[in-house]
């Protein structure tokens, strides 16, 4: 069992991390909703797009590409992050994969229609 990457396996199957696709999508998503900047920009990303959904306009791979260019720098520091602990600790650590960008930016429209449900509950 590999804890480190989140690419566990099982009988040859990849297995989630945390509810996540892999190891890397979590960790960008983590980086993303903990700095501030970057977590108002995917929000502000994802309310976008929520107004693109309501004009029946929304386009989920041009969304996919929104949040991937948003969070770039989250994903740099997922990939040095795992670079660096290949070099450190080696067994175990594997090199970053690409994560599930279109998960992400799920997980973000959903967040923001919690946020747009919760402020309508609010007023």
């Amino acid at each position: 069992m590999n804890t480190h990457t989140g690419r566990l396996t099982q009988e040859g199957k990849e297995m989630d991390y945390n509810g996540w696709t892999n190891w890397e999508t979590w960790h960008v998503n983590v980086l993303a909703e903990n700095d501030e900047p970057t977590y108002r920009a995917g929000l502000a990303m994802a309310q976008a797009c929520l107004k693109f959904k309501a004009k029946g306009t929304f386009d989920l791979g041009r969304a996919v590409l929104g949040f991937k260019r948003t969070f770039h720098k989250a994903w740099m520091e997922t990939k040095r992050f795992a670079h660096n602990n290949v070099l450190e600790y080696g067994g175990g650590w594997t090199e970053a994969v690409a994560p599930n960008w279109q998960e992400i930016a799920e997980h973000w429209l959903d967040k923001a229609e919690e946020a747009n449900a919760y402020a309508e509950k609010k007023a």
